[in-house]
């Protein structure tokens, strides 16, 4: 049995029960983030560990900055949803490429003015597919993918955000 096929046995049966027990759908999502130089976050995550950084002068440029880190994350989920939709949908392709873009101006990042944006202002998604597919399906995967990518409405859609401090 090729990987594509047991890939799509096993989004259908997750589809399934998944339909039967929505309550096993809701999960809770964390990162523990510890300023650990002068601009330097570890993050572990289950058995990786991230390293975020700044260039200098800022840091060191021991890893991307967050907000590469996020638009890497776009992408990447992206490219899930498109291999998880293009199984469900009998859509093939044979190599995927997605590219994501964002205009960011940190003006007010440094409190040079408090009048712009301090996230990005827009973001591109830019998706290379070939394969044996028309234009038309091509383009059905993308609105499909568009509709079911968690990233994407993360970045596209407000999200409520609650934020505390805790002192000792």
């Amino acid at each position: 049995m090729s990987t594509l096929t047991t890939l799509k046995s096993t989004l259908d049966a997750m589809t399934d029960a998944l339909t039967l027990h929505p309550e096993a759908a809701r999960q809770k999502v964390e990162a523990s983030c510890a300023l650990v130089g002068a601009s330097t976050v570890s993050s572990p995550l289950g058995n990786h560990l991230l390293t975020f950084d700044q260039s200098a002068p800022l840091g060191d440029g021991h890893g991307p900055t967050p907000g590469d880190a996020l638009l890497a994350a776009l992408g990447a989920c992206q490219a899930q949803v498109y291999r998880f939709w293009s199984e469900k949908l009998g859509i093939a392709f044979d190599d995927l490429r997605v590219d994501v873009w964002g205009d960011i101006d940190v003006r007010r990042l440094f409190g040079a003015d408090e009048q712009v944006r301090p996230g990005f202002a827009g973001v591109e998604i830019e998706i290379q597919v070939t394969g044996p597919e028309s234009a038309a399906r091509y383009e059905e995967l993308r609105r499909t993918v568009d509709e079911h990518c968690p990233m994407l409405d993360v970045v596209a859609n407000p999200v409520p955000v609650t934020t505390s401090i805790h002192s000792a």
